[in-house]
């Protein structure tokens, strides 16, 4: 019939089509090629599910990754601090020291008191903060650390790596107190020096130069300074402190070495007895003395070493008086120097016989006898009006030549006695200046060594009356 379509000539060309397709190779085209080039039906099974299963694995695994991470809070270790250690003390500047472990993209560092406040922060590992401006106390270094990618993918639940270091802010210095030895002083023999450190320890003790073994790290410390073996000489003493930040304190204490003893060779007294007021010299070798005491019989009389000792103050009577110093150094004589005296404040006791009148010869030549006896030995001197006349004698008789006195005139002649010790006892008489003819023969009968020298002249004066008239 017209319009009917031949089926035998459809068939054959189904058949020839499916003839051309089985000469050519199969071509891979996913399960709907591999099952018309005529797979099997196992292997077109597993290749409808290899692909689902694969990507159900792989988002698993990832699931899985980020689900542990979130719930244990593990933290990645990008970075580690190596400076400063935690609890270290900072003074000054501070300068952390980052050490990276590995690759990071964010980063930010800070220094925070104990309640949060941000005091410095900066987005570089590598700074340098100063702590001047910073009050002391106790403050954190935090670091964090943040990796925003994860196997080339935005990650922003990765938890970030914080680290935090408690950190002491310490810029006080610390107060450095040494006791027992001064600025300038002498020293003498082994002297015990005390060293007090307040927030700090003591960190080195050096004389001239020279390192002394103390106790390192601790606060206190009694240090023996022996200067035996230094030389006489100035000399310094070099003691550090240093405070848990780092802050070093020095004392410098310049000194004087002076091991040379102190020598007494005499106290200034003589062997005699002595009265009144005392001066005691002694001779010393050295001046530098801070501590002097003069001592009688034990009982402290003066603490200057160049003394005026009242003596009247003690009873007539012998004593040990004892001299003892002490110089600058602390040197001092092994024993007090002393020595026995003898103290006599008793004026001496004399009998003076003096004239009444002064009887001069008409040449006026006046010679006038003085008797004078005491009961100890002492020193006479004649006295005309105060003043010394003659030479200085002892007990005995004395004449005294008063030729240069006027007729009329009023004299106070005396004599004064001293005895060993140095007592002095006055004994004073007022007489007249007279002439008279009579004087003569009292004058050549009062000494005799002068007889016959006024008889001569007696002679010659009665004579030459008798001369001229016969001529």
């Amino acid at each position: 019939m017209p319009g009917t379509k031949d089926p035998n000539r459809a068939g054959s060309r189904g058949r020839r089509r499916l003839a051309a397709a089985a000469r050519r190779p199969p071509r891979r085209r996913g399960l709907r090629n591999s099952a018309k080039s005529g797979d099997s039906e196992c292997v077109q099974k597993h290749r409808q599910w290899l692909w689902p299963l694969v990507v159900t694995v792989l988002v698993t695994v990832l699931v899985a990754l980020l689900t542990w991470n979130l719930a244990t809070k593990s933290v990645a270790r990008y970075v580690d601090v190596a400076y400063p250690p935690a609890g270290e003390a900072i003074a000054g500047s501070l300068r952390p020291q980052v050490v990276q472990l590995r690759r990071f993209s964010e980063a930010r560092i800070s220094l925070r008191m104990l309640d949060g406040t941000i005091v410095r922060e900066a987005g570089d590992l590598s700074v340098e903060w100063s702590t001047e401006s910073i009050p002391d106390g106790d403050y954190r270094l935090v670091v964090t650390v943040r990796e925003r990618w994860f196997f080339g993918l935005p990650v922003m639940l990765l938890e970030p790596q914080v680290i935090s270091i408690p950190v002491l802010v310490n810029n006080t210095p610390p107060i450095l107190s040494v006791s027992g030895i001064r600025r300038g002083e002498a020293v003498s023999g082994s002297r015990e020096v005390a060293i007090s450190v307040e927030g700090g320890i003591i960190d080195s003790f050096v004389v001239s130069g020279m390192p002394r073994q103390v106790a390192a790290g601790v606060p206190t410390a009694l240090v023996s300074l022996d200067t035996v073996a230094l030389p006489d000489g100035e000399h310094e003493l070099l003691i550090s402190a240093r405070s848990p930040s780092g802050l070093l304190v020095q004392e410098r204490l310049p000194f004087q070495v002076d091991n040379t003893p102190v020598t007494i060779t005499s106290l200034g007294v003589g062997d005699k007895p002595i009265c009144g007021i005392v001066e005691l010299r002694p001779d010393v070798n050295k001046r530098d003395l801070v501590a002097v005491s003069w001592m009688l019989d034990g009982v402290v009389i003066g603490t200057e070493l160049l003394l005026d000792w009242d003596s009247t103050t003690v009873s007539d009577g012998a004593y040990r008086l004892e001299l003892e110093v002490t110089d600058a150094a602390g040197n001092r004589p092994e024993e007090p120097e002393h020595t026995l005296i003898v103290v006599d404040n008793t004026p001496p006791t004399m009998k003076v016989a003096l004239p009444d009148t002064i009887r001069g010869t008409f040449f006026r030549y006046s010679i006038v006898a003085v008797d004078v006896a005491a009961d100890e030995d002492v020193t006479v001197r004649l006295l005309v009006n105060g003043d010394p006349i003659g030479a200085v004698g002892s007990v005995g008789r004395h004449l005294l030549h008063l030729s240069q006195y006027e007729p009329g005139t009023q004299l106070v002649l005396g004599v004064l006695a001293v005895d060993r010790a140095g007592n002095e006892t006055l004994v004073k008489k007022e007489i007249m200046v007279e002439y008279c003819v009579l004087s003569l023969i009292d004058s050549l009968l009062s000494y005799d060594r002068w007889k016959l020298h006024s008889l001569l002249i007696w002679l010659c004066w009665m004579g030459l009356p008798i001369l001229v008239g016969s001529l």
